[in-house]
């Protein structure tokens, strides 16, 4: 049976892109990073990344009502579990992954144009900067393949070759796992900009 529809379902999908703008926009300005390491005002954290200071107040009060920042009195700050992944410093974090994510709900909100034209999305650098985006894709394929590559290489074995030609290989993600498990083998690694 087919689903059943409702008003607030449709107006939910709807509405659904704005946690990830406000979470995006946050990755791209890196507001996770100053606000750990120590819990400041909206308008000192507008000083120090060169943003509105009103606008910057709006973003972290619906990042509190996210739950992604607290909230004292007028100190915003990042609780640990944020912390862990959202932050620059921090091994773990998925930075990379979310502001790839910030370039394509850039992408996607071209779909219409696209639908009608047939033509590409257009690209747009994000206010980091064409670099930055291209450091950020090749960050956000090794949070996907990190995880999963050893586990993943060791279910192939056992693997014979000499040489690895990894074309696209990103951080070398796969390259590394693949050459860990024959260790005499050799890898040549070319990567692609976008």
């Amino acid at each position: 049976m087919a689903k059943q529809w409702t008003a607030q379902e449709i107006l939910d999908v709807a509405w659904s892109f704005q946690p990830g703008s406000v979470l995006t926009a946050a990755a791209d300005l890196d507001v996770f990073s100053p606000l750990y390491e120590k819990p400041m005002t909206a308008q000192a954290l507008a000083r120090e990344l060169g943003t509105n200071p009103r606008a910057t107040t709006i973003l972290l009060d619906a990042l509190v009502a996210l739950e992604f920042l607290t909230r004292q009195e007028s100190n915003y700050s990042v609780p640990e579990d944020v912390a862990k992944l959202l932050t620059e410093k921090s091994a773990n974090n998925v930075l990379p992954m979310v502001r790839h994510l910030a370039n394509c709900l850039h992408r996607w909100a071209q779909l219409s144009e696209v639908t009608q034209t047939g033509k590409p999305a257009e690209r747009v650098p994000s206010i980091r900067g064409e670099a930055a985006d291209q450091a950020d894709f090749i960050g956000a394929m090794h949070n996907i393949s990190g995880p999963i590559a050893a586990e993943v290489v060791a279910k192939l074995q056992p693997l014979e070759f000499g040489h690895l030609l990894d074309i696209g290989g990103a951080s070398g993600t796969w390259t590394i796992s693949l050459l860990r498990a024959v260790p005499e083998a050799g890898a040549t690694l070319l990567t692609c900009h976008l």
